[in-house]
């Protein structure tokens, strides 16, 4: 597995378990595995980020998310954002995960990002939930299209794997 940055954001690649189909904003093709739902977690939250601009959210969350009213909420609710308030020096890098449940067409990972922080470090949880459709994951947008949903604070890593560049 290598870390390579989309933006400011270091993603996860890996030979076996994928992106096998790569654009300048999209990532698809993930293998069929717990590795590969966990790869596509990463790449698919990575590249739905507000924060990097509508030509990365937009296509991905079009063509990647699973199609929902939940899905349409979070389209629409970015479509009203102003671009001009992202603070490039708030994003968070992914830390680790854990698995919650897997099943060949259901996964749900935690992802765990390191928010910035001048102090000590602060974490966040995505619950992240894919679906195996069409021959690939695809992502289930958050209740309500709404990522606060899924979201948790937490200082407790008991669990958590290490996982992100070094």
């Amino acid at each position: 597995m290598t870390w390579e940055l989309v933006g400011p954001l270091a993603t996860p690649v890996s030979a076996s378990s994928g992106p096998t189909q790569v654009t300048a904003t999209t990532a698809a093709g993930f293998a069929h595995t717990p590795e590969g739902a966990l790869i596509a977690a990463a790449q698919i939250m990575v590249r739905s980020t507000y924060s990097l601009g509508k030509e990365y959210w937009e296509p991905t969350t079009e063509r990647q998310f699973a199609p929902s009213a939940d899905r349409d909420r979070l389209l629409a609710e970015l479509r009203t954002l102003d671009a001009n308030q992202v603070d490039p020096g708030a994003f968070s890098q992914i830390d680790g995960f854990m698995y919650q449940s897997y099943s060949p067409d259901t996964a749900v990972i935690g992802l765990v990002l390191r928010a910035p922080s001048a102090g000590a470090p602060q974490y966040h949880v995505l619950s992240l939930t894919l679906l195996w459709r069409d021959g690939d994951w695809r992502m289930q947008a958050p209740p309500g299209g709404s990522w606060l949903s899924v979201n948790r604070r937490t200082d407790d890593l008991t669990g958590v794997v290490t996982w992100g560049p070094r």
